[in-house]
């Protein structure tokens, strides 16, 4: 395997990956492969790979790979691997595969002020996960609780755990802890949004890698 090529993990369907690296989606008998790779990577080593790899498990399609990759080197790299994988998405769709430049900040030593984001991060997250424990009707005293909706009461033996209704759909849960619950989930968003946009301020610190794509039938 090539050096900080991750093994890939097969995931449920399309959807964003974790930091991007090494990963693939199924969609049916469809592959979707993303791979960090170093600046220097022998690039016909890792087609080769590709190559290889498809041979292994597409060999009800064919066995071959298609071979159209692109190593895009003329633009500047990607202020981070999550812009890089929004232009491939955008400009490599199908079955036309390439990589990408991007400055991989996630390897950089965090400023002290990307530490007290993370730590806030952290507390919000802890306190979101506290309030919707104690807000849980599973934990209330009584055995029923009454829909927001239609205001049927329902038995706690029916709750599904998603505070939705099993009869009409509506919330089970007050107005009041919906709102607190959506507060929560803002003001998380906002601070990963911070966290992130700090990290790309030093992203010409970073060092430079590759994301690539590649896609075929299984």
């Amino acid at each position: 395997a090539l050096q900080e090529k991750e093994k890939p993990t097969a995931t449920g369907g399309a959807g964003p990956l974790g930091g991007g690296t090494g990963q693939e989606e199924r969609e049916m008998s469809h592959v979707i492969r993303h791979d960090v790779l170093p600046l220097k990577v022998d690039k016909r080593l890792y087609l080769s790979d590709i190559s290889e790899e498809v041979f292994h498990e597409d060999r009800a399609e064919g066995g071959s790979y298609h071979g159209s990759f692109q190593w895009v080197d003329s633009i500047e790299p990607f202020a981070c691997v999550d812009d890089a994988r929004a232009y491939l998405e955008k400009h490599f769709q199908g079955y036309n595969d390439g990589a990408v430049m991007f400055y991989d900040v996630n390897d950089l030593i965090d400023s002290k002020r990307v530490i007290q984001l993370k730590e806030n991060l952290t507390a919000l997250e802890n306190r979101l996960k506290m309030f919707e424990r104690d807000h849980n009707p599973r934990n209330r005293k009584s055995d029923s609780v009454t829909c927001q909706k239609c205001r049927s009461r329902i038995s706690l033996s029916y709750y599904r755990g998603d505070h939705s209704c099993p009869v009409c759909g509506g919330e089970l849960y007050a107005q009041s802890t919906v709102s607190k619950i959506a507060s929560y989930k803002a003001r998380i968003k906002e601070t990963e949004g911070k966290i992130s946009e700090e990290r790309k301020k030093r992203a010409k610190k970073a060092p430079i890698k590759w994301l690539a794509k590649y896609e075929y039938h299984v």
